[in-house]
């Protein structure tokens, strides 16, 4: 029996297995005999992109055609659609979209009479469109990313679609600047489990937060919302987390993101936080001057999670105050933690947030931390220095780690140098180490002062500095076996051999190089 033979003898769920650990050659695979393409056709055709660009019009309208016509069974196997662009005027290599001001906002101009082939072209995908994501009914993931070059009728022609499949779970959506999402009807689907928002838009409040909250509430098995508002126009605007939790029934959400929203946790909204294990909360709306109902404070936040005894196991703020402290206090069991723009009213208070977080917050959590970013805005005691170090070195299942150090304390090849010191502890305590991140925070003699111009200088400065503190270490020999690649600057460092005309025989032969 030939091995080709005994290849095609194996069950059809043993072969799929086979083409699962092959990868991308499955697809070679594939080719090979009928019996392997029907065997493979499931993983091959598994994960389906629609990217309608004037150059790639005629094809894409072909490729709507057949799935709308239902002429293979190729709809039957996507599990995952990327929607990049249905933009049919669109030409990626030409010019950039222009801004223009039109009711009342800026956007991109549409120019979209691209001919006749053009216009033939969109009527196809007008006739095609649905019918194509209806008859994906096995779909599972969507990633849809809306253009402002898009026409205004495909949204709803997708959601349309989707709206046929009773499959979808999980639902990613970027909208891109100008987009018209007037014909977003997200409250016409149903059934889904996670959702992630982001990009910006127009009428953000009517057009994204009613319809989702509607869809929320048609989503009993919701358990993941993310939503990144990055746009906004001002107090009347910005959404609350009761208008996507208000109305719907009760839901077990493990994962809550929201960035400038008004944020309230109370009788209505606590309930869906029951079974909540992470949360990223970042650019909260604290309650303006004339108070908001569905508003309250970074404080008040994490009191109500302390009090309702909601312990989370990922978080991920800006809202680092002495109400958190207390709350991470409370508990054990964190396995990721990540602060980010620290900041305080003055030094003084600083100082005082920073020994208590590392003193009795982080030592609640140090035997279960995997991830830890710690960066403040301003250089000081939230740094990396000896006053922290035993607590770090105490964290052992850390795989990532980012963490500002103070530019005065940097002194490359020098007894003393803080980079050093930080390379050094993670190579001795911490073997499970993957990644170190090394930044830096304004001067803190740049506290509330809008200098740009300096601060851009004193960061500019900082990151020579830490870059030559870490390709002038020299790292313990004993410890070779565990030093970390390091990140700073966007640039990567890893431990490389010298040769001997490098370095002295006496000492070391291995030093931190930059990866190109």
């Amino acid at each position: 029996m030939t091995a080709m033979t005994g290849l095609l003898a194996l069950p059809t769920e043993v072969l799929q297995t086979i083409g699962d650990d092959l990868g991308p050659a499955k697809k070679q695979l594939r080719l090979v005999c009928v019996q392997l393409s029907v065997a493979m056709d499931p993983l091959v055709l598994s994960h389906l992109v629609i990217n309608v660009t004037r150059p790639r019009l005629s094809m894409s309208v072909s490729q709507l055609r057949l799935l709308a016509h239902g002429r293979s069974h190729t709809a039957h196997f996507i599990r995952e659609l990327s929607i990049r662009s249905l933009a049919p005027a669109y030409d990626p290599q030409g010019m950039g979209a222009q801004l223009a001001f039109s009711g009342g906002s800026w956007g991109p101009t549409r120019k979209r009479d691209g001919g006749l082939g053009v216009q033939a072209g969109e009527a196809d995908m007008k006739e095609h469109l649905e019918g194509a994501i209806s008859n994906m009914v096995n779909l599972q993931v969507l990633r849809w990313k809306a253009t402002p070059e898009d026409p205004k009728w495909t949204q709803l022609a997708v959601i349309n679609g989707l709206a046929h499949t009773k499959s979808l779970g999980y639902l990613s959506l970027h909208l891109s600047f100008g987009s018209d999402t007037s014909n977003l009807w997200l409250d016409r689907l149903s059934g889904l489990k996670r959702i992630v928002i982001s990009g910006s838009c127009d009428s953000f409040h009517d057009h994204i937060v009613k319809r989702l909250g509607d869809c929320i509430s048609q989503s009993p098995e919701m358990s993941s919302i993310d939503i990144d508002r990055s746009y906004w126009h001002g107090d009347s605007n910005t959404p609350t987390l009761h208008s996507l939790l208000g109305n719907a029934p009760l839901i077990r959400l493990k994962h809550l993101g929201l960035h400038g929203w008004f944020t309230r946790l109370d009788h209505v909204t606590l309930p869906h936080l029951r079974f909540l294990k992470s949360l990223t909360l970042t650019n909260n709306h604290d309650p303006p001057y004339n108070s908001h109902p569905y508003s309250s404070t970074a404080e008040d936040i994490w009191s109500a999670l302390r009090v309702s005894e909601i312990h989370l196991d990922r978080i991920s703020t800006d809202l680092v105050n002495a109400s958190l402290i207390e709350y991470l206090v409370s508990y054990s069991g964190l396995t990721r933690l990540y602060l980010r723009n620290i900041t305080a009213p003055d030094q003084q208070t600083s100082i005082q947030l920073a020994e208590v977080f590392f003193d009795s917050a982080l030592a609640q959590h140090s035997f279960t931390l995997e991830d830890l970013y710690i960066l403040p805005s301003y250089e000081g005691s939230w740094c990396f220095g000896e006053h922290i170090a035993p607590i770090i070195a105490r964290c052992s299942k850390l795989q990532y780690l980012k963490l500002a150090v103070v530019s005065s304390k940097v002194n490359p090849s020098a007894e003393g140098d803080t980079v050093s010191m930080l390379i050094n502890m993670t190579a001795r305590s911490l073997h499970s180490l993957q990644s170190l991140s090394i930044s830096t925070a304004k001067a803190e003699s740049l506290r509330g002062l809008e200098r740009a111009h300096l601060s851009k200088k004193h960061f500019s400065s900082a990151a020579v500095q830490i870059a030559k503190a870490i390709t002038e270490h020299i790292p313990e020999p004993e410890y070779h076996a565990f030093l970390p690649p390091i990140t700073t600057n966007s640039i990567k460092y890893v431990p490389q051999l010298q040769s001997s005309f490098e370095v002295d025989e006496t000492r070391s032969k291995l030093r931190y190089r930059r990866v190109t």
